[in-house]
């Protein structure tokens, strides 16, 4: 949200590395693996990484915000000496015991542009 409202107003996306991964998850995905995920609990537990099945970067996500909202996002990198250099989840286990995630993550970010820039969002 801190990159679409960024892109929004002009400001450029800051990141500590380029290119900058993450495994984003859509809230609708969450609610659908709960059930499954405690059907899974057990002692010793069973431990799952709890993340999106597609691993996307800022720079990815931050140009497709722009291409939503019509305009060019700019990404500027600051390195930051001893930072994560993003944080992608191995989602195999859990994708086992729930299913592949059903939200695409270009849905689940349009999504989030419709409902906190709604005017600006571009059909399609």
């Amino acid at each position: 949200l801190w990159h679409l409202n960024a892109i929004a107003a002009g400001e450029p996306v800051v990141a500590r590395w380029d290119p900058l991964p993450y495994s984003p998850i859509h809230y609708d995905d969450i609610n659908a693996q709960l059930e499954p995920l405690l059907d899974a609990a057990s002692v010793p537990a069973t431990i799952v990484n709890w993340c999106g099945d597609v691993p996307v970067t800022v720079q990815e996500w931050s140009a497709y915000f722009g291409e939503l909202l019509g305009t060019e996002a700019r990404v500027v990198t600051e390195v930051v000496p001893g930072a994560s250099v993003g944080s992608v989840g191995d989602h195999t286990k859990r994708a086992a015991l729930t299913g592949p995630c059903r939200v695409d993550w270009r849905d689940g970010f349009r999504d989030m542009a419709a409902l906190h820039v709604p005017d600006r969002v571009k059909a399609g």
